[in-house]
């Protein structure tokens, strides 16, 4: 099985997990997580059909034998150990980003987690970081709290 299979399963594996767990929930009030786990999960699954029954000499289809050979000093490729930063980047930043809205408000902690997070990718536009953040966090503020009206997460400062 490979990477992209494995990744599949465990979204899968994820959601009908989550799916589980929602589903026990009155309708009403988890119209959205159910809606998100569904998607999810069908997802994960055309991912990983298209993933076990496409080709395998066609086209643009990464395989094992078209990787470099050069290791580094750890014995990894160099383009995993660069996957394994970006992927360990990501989730570290997430588990920042969720203790932070505990501390600070969803506001503030989305505006620096997305400021730090377009720094960090070296964003070409400086000037419209701010913005972008600020647009971006004020467009999930108006579909989360007042379209869906989902109650703000508490926090110990600017609650």
């Amino acid at each position: 099985m490979t990477k992209d299979q494995t990744f599949a399963v465990c979204c899968l594996l994820l959601s009908i997990y989550l799916g589980y767990e929602v589903f026990a929930y009155p309708s009403d009030s988890s119209f959205f997580p159910r809606v998100l786990t569904v998607v999810m999960g069908s997802l994960s699954l055309l991912f990983f059909l298209r993933k076990s029954f496409s080709r395998k000499g066609g086209g643009a289809v990464n395989t094992e034998k078209d990787r470099p050979t050069c290791k580094s000093e750890s014995g990894l490729v160099s383009g995993d150990a660069d996957a394994l930063k970006a992927a360990a980047l990501v989730f570290v930043s997430i588990a920042v980003y969720s203790m932070l809205i505990g501390v600070v408000n969803y506001e503030v902690a989305t505006i620096l987690f997305l400021t730090s997070m377009m720094l960090l990718l070296k964003f070409a536009r400086i000037g419209w970081i701010f913005v972008i953040a600020g647009g971006f966090m004020g467009l999930l503020w108006g579909i989360f709290f007042h379209l869906l009206g989902v109650s703000r997460p508490d926090s110990i400062f600017f609650s």
